[in-house]
């Protein structure tokens, strides 16, 4: 493993070159640290890496397409200072283990679409925001802990998430989107008292044997 400390932003490219002679010559890393956007592009430049522990690196944000379908990263761990993972971050990436921070409060438009992500999976109460199509076609996932301050499930948030169990919807979650567990083949909803909207075909070819209407509910399907 590569441990680099960053003396100042933008400095990740020089102070790896100490210890190879190519960026795509790296496999583990630990990176101690504030980064900026040149490190995160160098980050992109190691092609084949496969570990990446960013526990003591002063990040809020995982950039935009940074991990997305990366061939060889397996592992990573995400800073306690994170609040944000961008749009399409680890969309087709093959690591199946995130531990979010309780720091985290979005995560972007399909961000884990088509991963390898896997197993139970808990989101921080921190936070309050999921983009469209977050977990997409994420096959792996068995069971997933949604944040009590969630208000909103997106559209096609978990869209063939064919392995998701009954997992318990929040208390003051209000809307559903259209076909947010669309062929969630094994996922049996139960809707919180505080819902107002479901969006069309939300639990299509879902595993539903019943199904509890809340007097809340205002609006089911299209609207005009």
């Amino acid at each position: 493993t590569i441990e680099v400390s960053l003396l100042e932003p933008g400095s990740l490219g020089t102070e790896v070159l100490y210890n190879v002679d190519h960026l795509k010559d790296v496999r583990c890393l630990k990176i101690k640290g504030k980064m900026n956007d040149d490190d995160w592009e160098k980050v992109g430049m190691m092609t084949n890496l496969f570990s990446l522990d960013l526990s003591e690196a002063d990040v809020t944000l995982i950039p935009k397409s940074q991990f997305n379908s990366s061939l060889f990263l397996h592992e990573i761990i995400l800073p306690n200072t994170l609040v944000e993972i961008g749009d399409y971050a680890f969309q087709g990436s093959y690591i199946s283990t995130f531990k979010f921070p309780q720091t985290l409060r979005r995560i972007g438009f399909s961000a884990f679409a088509s991963s390898s992500i896997a197993g139970h999976v808990i989101l921080p109460n921190s936070m309050d925001f999921i983009d469209n199509d977050a977990f997409y076609n994420c096959d792996h996932m068995t069971q997933i802990v949604f944040p009590k301050n969630l208000r909103s499930i997106p559209n096609r948030c978990f869209y063939d998430c064919n392995a998701l169990k009954s997992s318990p919807l929040p208390e003051g979650l209000v809307s559903i989107g259209e076909q947010a567990f669309y062929k969630a083949s094994k996922f049996n909803p139960r809707l919180p008292k505080t819902l107002t909207s479901i969006g069309w075909a939300a639990f299509s070819h879902c595993a539903t044997d019943s199904l509890f209407i809340p007097e809340s509910l205002s609006s089911w399907g299209y609207e005009n």
